[in-house]
């Protein structure tokens, strides 16, 4: 059985969003570099890379709160929930990637709602993984345990792992109304 820690929850809620950013930071530099060398005047260079810098810095500040919710304020929990189903919304076939097809998945629990996920292969996986197992390894009526991040407006579904399959660490989190907090460090 996986234990659900507290460092886990940050790794696993972290590079959801920082491979977005990571992915915009790169194609940023890619283009910067591209349009340096096939423009001859100094000050277009200039002027391509302020643009490029400008669109790095937004893409910094729209997932700003991501990454400072997660790592400083702790404005993640845990809460119980039961599975009701799964339903796949999309498939969606793509020849310029080096992923061939996605697919994308709601899964439906009784209290919290609904949590998107998106799947690069339908292949069933080797090992338990926490959104995985809601798709391949669950039947309606199974408990689960939803990691949830505190939103302007809603709380927001970010994991959900199976409780066949992970248990919560008694020292990373206290139990209060109902909701797994992590304990201050």
């Amino acid at each position: 059985m996986y234990e659900i820690t507290r460092e886990m929850c940050k790794i696993e809620t972290k590079s959801k969003w920082q491979s977005a950013f990571v992915l915009i930071i790169i194609l940023s530099i890619l283009a910067i570099i591209r349009a340096c060398m096939t423009i001859d005047s100094i000050w277009w260079s200039i002027f391509v890379t302020a643009i490029f810098v400008f669109m790095a810095i937004i893409s910094y500040i729209i997932f700003r709160k991501r990454f400072k919710g997660i790592e400083k304020n702790d404005e993640f929990y845990i809460v119980e929930d039961v599975f009701i189903n799964v339903r796949e919304v999309r498939a969606f076939a793509n020849r310029f990637s080096r992923y061939r097809a996605y697919y994308e998945f709601d899964i439906k629990f009784s209290r919290n709602g609904l949590h998107h996920m998106l799947l690069y292969s339908k292949d069933e996986p080797e090992e338990i993984e926490a959104d995985y197992s809601a798709i391949f390894f669950s039947n309606p009526g199974d408990k689960f345990y939803l990691l949830m991040m505190k939103d302007k407006e809603k709380d927001i579904i970010l994991k959900c792992f199976n409780a066949k399959y992970y248990k919560i660490s008694e020292f990373d989190f206290n139990l209060v109304d109902g909701k797994y907090i992590p304990k201050k460090v």
